[in-house]
This record gives C-alpha cells, structure tokens and sequence, in this order.
C-alpha cells in the first residue's frame, strides 16, 4: 500500500516538474524568438552601427559593406539561431501540448516577419514582375473578372491563382504595400494547410507532426524561395494544387466506401485543371504520380519469360490505380490542348510548344545539385564561423541524413499511401531534373519539386522502424535549417533598395504630370512598365511594348502590344 502511494507521489512530483519545465522553456524560448525578430526586422538601423565599429574599431580602415553584408547580417540573427538550435535538440522532451504550442509561436513570429518584410520593402524591391502581378489583381477588380481577357499574361495563364487573394483585398484598401502583404499572409496559410490536408491523407496522427509539416513548408527556405513563395507567391498555386491532387488520390486508393465515385470525379476535374492552367503542372505532379504507381505495381518477383501483350493489357485492366492515374493523364492533356485551342485564342500567353532540347552539357549535374543545395538554405559568400557559415554545413549535414532515411524506409514495411509519398518525391525529383538537365532550366523551377521533402521528413520522424538518431537528426537539422533560414533569406530586402534609379524618375515624372497631363499616359518595356504604375500611385499608366532580338540586341518594336496595361 505504502509503495503504490510513494509510486503515485513520485509520478505526481514528476509530472508537476515537467509541467513546469515545458513552461518556463516556453516562456523563455518566445521572449528570444520576439526579441530577435524585432532585432532582424529593424537590422537596417543596427547595420550601420556595426559597420562604424568594425571600421573603426576592429579593422581601423574603411571596406566595403557589400561585400561583407551578408556575414553582418549573419551576426544580427545570433540569438535567434541560439534559441531555435537550442530548442530543436530538447525539442523531444516538451510535451505534445507544448510541442505544438512552440511550432505555432514560431511560425506566427516568421509569418508576421515575411508579411512586414514584404509590405515594408516593396517600394526598394518592387520588380516588374510583382508589379505585373498585383496590377493584374486591381484590374479583376476593375473588370469584375477572376481571369480578365484585356490582360497579356506571361508564360502562363492565371486561372486559379493569387490574383483571386489579392483582388478582394483590393476593394478594401488602395495600398499595394498592404495587399501585398495580406497576400503573402493568406498565400502562405494555404501553402501550409495543403501540406496539413496530405499529411492527413496518410494517416499521419499527432498534431504537432502535421504542424511540424506545414511550418516547414511555408516558412522560407533560403533567398530564392522567399522570392517565389513568400515575396512574390509565383509558385504557391503550383505546390497547392500538386499536394491536394495527391491527397485527393490517397484518399482514393484508401477508399472502397460510397464517395468513392464524388473523389474520382475532383480528382479528375483537378487533372483537367492542372493542364488548363500550364503544361508545368503535369511535368511537377501527375507525370510523375503516374510513374510512381507503375513503379509500386509491379510484381516483386523476377520475371524470366517474355510477356504477351494480352498479359500486359491484363496487367494494366486489373491494376485499377494505374488505371486512374492514366486516365488522369488524359485528362490533363485535354485539358492542356484546350489551353492551346481556345484559351490561347482569348487570351494573350506564351506557352511551352516550343521548348527544345539543350546541347549535351550545356546544364551540368553540378548545376542541378548546387540549387538543390541553395534552395535550402546554403549561402554564398559568407564567413565560415557565422551562424550563416554553420547553417551552411547544417543543410549538407541535412540533405545527407534525408537520403539516407529514404533510402532505409523505400526497404522497410510501411503502409502503402506513405511508401508512395516517398517514391513519389524521388520520381518527381528524378524526372523534372532529367527535363532541366535536357530542356530549359532556371534555378528556382525546384522549389515546386523540392517541396515534396517536406512530407517526407514528417514521414521519417514518425517512421518507428528507422532508428532514434536518424528520425532525431532529420527533424533537428531541417528545422535549424528552414527556421533559421527564414530570417536570413530576407534581410537584404530590409537592408537594400534596389529602385533608387526608377524612383528618381518617377518622382521626375509626376512633378511633369502636375504641369502637363499628357504625362500621365505613356509606354515603357515590361521590366518598367508597370513599376512606373506604382510608384506614380497610378497617376501614370503605362502600357508595354515587346521586346525583340535582333542581331545580340534587345530591341524596341514599332509595334505596340494593345491592351495589356
């Protein structure tokens, strides 16, 4: 009697301290995560500061800050780095509760340091392509069009894409820094609760590990997927759209009840929609879905006979996923040939029919594995013993520990919906850098692909048959990673302006317009057009000419694109 009461007194004791210590690391933790984001978020009043110490102080001669801003804004993110460090090794210890609890202050205080960020450094950012983008918002609402036929769309058509956020915004307010940021905001929520919905799909439990997942996914990189993801959202819809059409599809597989028929049909509308929208929808996810589960139905033992084709069609008849993922196929390509057909008959676009084939070598495998590395985080130019020199030896340290847990779990017993997450990530990775490699390449074309990891890495945390150290290193050194990331990868928005030039101009420009209103219309290329727009509070409108290329030069045309301002 006595020993089941000390053994009742002692789990008390123990559950009071730990109680307690998952408090006051919280409590702690938040003060330093506050306190350096509103250091980071005001770096460009202490950069000055420590470059008149250096100067003066530690080297005793001038240099210059270009070079060596990217190691002093290194410095700035110290205690940040400190505490996300801190806590990702003794992360283990905090209880669920606690555990989502830090994700979600975390991801608020990254989010509301992306959404200042953005709205703060867009009059120095600005570039023609984000002024394109939210100009187009304005213009849905002006016509009271989602997709507005006036307008002359880039190398895709925008049909289910962030001009729907960022047009309502627009009839509240005028503010372009405002609802760019407000964009950025609801862009990333989305981007988030997509990976939210596909860690659900496969079963995956605990809060705090899908939490875990969307933080991971929304919360910038490096510079180049704060570029794409959280500046500008280009590529938001793209990842979106791939991880619900590969929920939709799990669910599909895992489902034999009544609404089976309801899940095939949004899973086939999503296809149609994915190739109405680009062609680059159907290379990121549904070529290789489809690759994928040809790859997980076949038969396991070795076949030593030559098949007849009556064998194969039988194959393919009865192996009903890869039937639907076919069928899928199908589907995105009518809809990719009704893009071709008539969308591009409505609308002003450029489309991918005329891609060709690189000269062998002209993109190196160097090149395809050193933007998988800086996608993540890994910086150039900058001092060894930084917390940005040590981020960098963190993501090889990361990316090392994630293929080798691919590589175990692809060889052990797991459930069919995650086993296909996995192959899935290496096919789609494997495929679309064999297009790179081949066609046309940019660097940033990964960071569609690139976000398939992130489920995988929830996947190996919760995978109890991969050891303790990998499934700890995986989720320690990928949080450092994105967290700490998330910091770096926008300081020089906060730190530079990039405008200084157009804004002299147009403040040249709406002095003239105070005197002269024929000034208040005129044309400009792209790179500027629209800029001018802004920057003028669209006193000026500006329409776009089309560059042409002639003889190594850029030139202006005679010839006007109409409509497209």
């Amino acid at each position: 009697m006595h020993t089941v009461e000390s053994n009742d007194g002692s789990k008390s004791k123990f559950n009071f301290i730990r109680k307690h210590f998952d408090i006051f690391m919280f409590s702690l933790s938040l003060f330093f995560i506050l306190s350096g984001t509103l250091l980071v978020l005001f770096s460009d009043k202490f950069i000055p500061i420590i470059y008149d110490l250096l100067s003066n102080k530690v080297f005793h001669r001038e240099f210059r800050i270009e070079k060596w801003l990217p190691t002093i804004q290194s410095f700035l993110i110290v205690p940040l780095f400190i505490v996300i460090c801190f806590n990702s090794f003794i992360f283990h210890n905090y209880s669920d509760k606690y555990k989502t609890l830090f994700l979600f202050s975390i991801s608020l205080c990254i989010m509301f340091f992306v959404c200042f960020t953005v709205g703060k450094s867009l009059p120095n950012c600005i570039d023609g392509d984000l002024a394109s983008e939210t100009l187009l918002a304005k213009e849905c609402v002006r016509e009271k069009s989602p997709v507005p036929l006036g307008w002359c769309y880039s190398t895709e058509i925008r049909l289910l894409n962030t001009q729907l956020i960022s047009a309502p915004v627009f009839i509240f307010t005028n503010n372009w820094n405002i609802v760019r940021a407000f964009t950025s905001f609801f862009s990333c929520i989305i981007l988030g609760w997509s990976c939210w919905f596909l860690l659900s799909s496969v079963g995956v439990k605990k809060t705090w590990l899908k939490f875990l997942g969307a933080s991971l996914l929304a919360c910038p990189w490096s510079s180049l997927h704060f570029y794409v993801i959280g500046w500008g959202n280009y590529y938001i819809p793209h990842i979106v759209f791939g991880f619900i059409t590969l929920s939709v599809f799990i669910r599909i597989m895992k489902n034999k009840a009544k609404n089976r028929k309801r899940l095939l049909f949004i899973f086939y509308l999503l296809a149609f929609i994915s190739g109405l929208s680009t062609i680059r929808y159907i290379l990121i996810y549904l070529v290789p879905l489809f690759i994928s589960i040809l790859i997980l139905s076949l038969p396991k033992e070795k076949i030593t006979r030559s098949l007849s084709f009556k064998e194969i069609k039988q194959f393919l008849i009865e192996n009903k996923n890869l039937l639907i993922t076919f069928i899928a196929l199908v589907f995105s390509g009518a809809g990719y040939l009704f893009n071709n057909i008539i969308l591009h008959s409505l609308y002003h676009f450029s489309q991918w029919n005329d891609v060709t084939f690189n000269f062998f070598g002209d993109v190196t495998v160097g090149t395809l594995i050193s933007s998988i590395i800086k996608a993540f985080g890994y910086q150039e130019n900058i001092a060894v013993f930084t917390p940005g020199g040590v981020l960098n030896i963190l993501v090889y340290s990361a990316l090392a520990f994630f293929i080798f847990a691919m590589v175990k779990s692809l060889k052990q017993d797991l459930s069919d919906d995650k086993r296909l997450i996995l192959v899935f990530t290496v096919c789609t990775i494997l495929f679309n850098s064999f297009l790179y490699f081949h066609t046309e390449f940019i660097e940033r074309f990964y960071i569609t692909v690139l976000a398939y990891m992130i489920p995988c890495i929830v996947i190996f945390i919760e995978n109890l048959q991969l050891s303790v150290i990998v499934r700890y290193f995986v989720g320690v050194l990928f949080s450092i990673c994105i967290f700490s990331s998330s910091y770096t990868s926008a300081q020089s928005y906060l730190t530079s302006n990039q405008n200084k030039d157009i804004q002299n101009a147009v403040k040249y420009l709406n002095q003239k317009v105070k005197e002269d209103s024929d000034y208040s219309f005129g044309y400009s290329t792209f790179d500027f057009a629209n800029m001018i727009t802004y920057f003028s509070d669209e006193k000026i409108e500006v329409a776009c000419v089309k560059k042409i290329h002639k003889d190594g030069k850029d030139m202006l045309p005679s010839k006007f694109i109409p409509g497209t301002w």
